[in-house]
């Protein structure tokens, strides 16, 4: 749900406030998208039946329940109509904080074509691929995605400022074509 929240937000309040974003197992359009079928059939599974009994493919039990226990079946509902409504992929063009996008390489809730549709749409964004994690990078490859994330911001807070750092990943990203 996070990367859905991030989006909407750029989209209705603007950029201004926003140093960089960190984009993390996501879609900016579940209808092209889609969640694999069994995957989407454990999550409505874990939200009716409440927490712990099921889990979502490759999760514990406990730590799936844990994210469904805390919210109400009314923000439940919200988030998930909200997400499967939404269509992100126009606005991507228009982000312009410099952006990292990080992907399980074999996160089973939300394809790896999502995430690469992210890194392609907004101008300037980079993929990581974590290639042995499912949906969860910062649990199944914590010490890789704390790196990640040092590296990013510490580039972007060092000596870049947003136009330098989008330009130059551009570039970057038409050079390896």
């Amino acid at each position: 749900m996070g990367v859905s929240i991030c989006l909407n937000y750029l989209k209705k309040y603007g950029q201004d406030l926003v140093n960089c974003l960190i984009l993390i197992d996501g879609s900016p359009n579940f209808q092209k998208f889609p969640r694999p079928g069994r995957a989407q059939a454990a999550i409505d599974a874990a939200a009716e039946a409440g927490p712990p009994e099921v889990a979502a493919p490759g999760e514990s039990p406990t730590i799936w329940g844990e994210h469904f226990s805390s919210i109400s079946a009314d923000c439940l509902e919200g988030s998930q109509n909200s997400m499967h409504g939404a269509d992100f992929l126009p606005f991507l063009i228009d982000v312009t904080v410099p952006t990292a996008i990080f992907h399980g390489r074999y996160d089973e809730r939300i394809p790896f074509e999502a995430g690469q549709a992210l890194a392609d749409g907004i101008p300037g964004a980079v993929l990581r691929n974590f290639s042995v994690s499912g949906h969860s990078p910062m649990r199944t490859e914590p010490g890789r995605f704390d790196r990640e994330i040092r590296s990013f911001i510490g580039r972007i807070n060092a000596h870049e400022d947003r136009e330098s750092y989008a330009n130059r990943e551009q570039n970057q990203r038409y050079q390896r074509r």
